[in-house]
C-alpha cells in the first residue's frame, strides 16, 4: 500500500489557463463598461449608422433598426456617428426586450435594455472568478500557499506558518 499523498517537493497551486484568464478579464471589462454605459446613457445618446443598420444607445438601452426598404427610397450612410444630450422626455429603453416593424415594413427594430447586456456578461465573468479564486490544491498540502506538510507533527505549515488540521492520510493499494 502507498499513501496518496502530495510529493516531496514544493507544488505550485494551479491558476487559470492564459486564455480563461484573458477571457474572464475581457468580459469583466465589458460588463463594467455596460454599467456605466447604462448609468450614463439616460442623459447622453449616441448614434451610429453604417448602411443599413443604425445603433442607438441611451435611455439604458439599446436601440437596433435595420432598414428594409428598397434602394429607390433610402440612401444607405457610409458612416455615421452622432453624441447628443437626451432631453429628459425622451422614452426610456430600459424595461424589458422588445422588438417590431414599421407598418409598412421598411424597417425592423429590437430594443435590449443595458440590464440584459450586464447580466449576459457579468453571470459568465463571475463563473469564471469564483472557479480561479477557487485554488484546488492536493489533499496534504497547506491550502494557502501549497506546501507539502507530508511529516508535518506540529500542526503548522512551516512555509507560512498557517494552523493545519491533521487528517487522517488516506491509503490506496499500489499499482502492482
Amino acid at each position: 500500500m502507498r499513501r496518496v499523498n502530495c510529493s516531496a517537493t514544493r507544488k505550485p497551486i494551479p491558476h487559470a489557463s492564459g486564455s480563461r484568464r484573458v477571457l474572464r478579464w475581457a468580459l469583466t471589462t465589458a460588463a463594467i463598461v455596460t454599467a456605466l454605459a447604462g448609468i450614463f446613457s439616460r442623459r447622453i445618446g449616441v448614434d451610429f449608422a453604417v448602411g443599413r443598420l443604425n445603433v442607438e444607445v441611451g435611455g439604458c438601452g439599446i436601440f437596433l433598426s435595420y432598414i428594409v426598404a428598397p434602394e429607390d427610397f433610402f440612401t444607405p450612410h457610409e458612416l455615421f456617428v452622432n453624441l447628443y444630450r437626451r432631453p429628459a422626455s425622451y422614452s426610456s429603453f430600459a424595461g424589458r426586450p422588445r422588438w417590431g416593424h414599421s407598418p409598412g415594413w421598411w424597417d425592423v427594430w429590437a430594443i435590449i435594455p443595458m440590464w440584459l447586456v450586464f447580466v449576459v456578461l457579468a453571470i459568465p465573468a463571475i463563473v469564471l472568478w469564483w472557479r480561479d479564486l477557487r485554488a484546488r490544491v492536493p489533499a496534504g498540502c497547506c491550502a494557502v500557499c501549497g506546501y507539502c506538510l507530508e511529516g508535518n507533527v506540529s500542526g503548522r505549515c512551516p512555509e507560512c506558518g498557517t494552523a493545519v488540521a491533521r487528517t487522517q492520510e488516506r491509503e490506496v493499494p499500489s499499482k502492482g
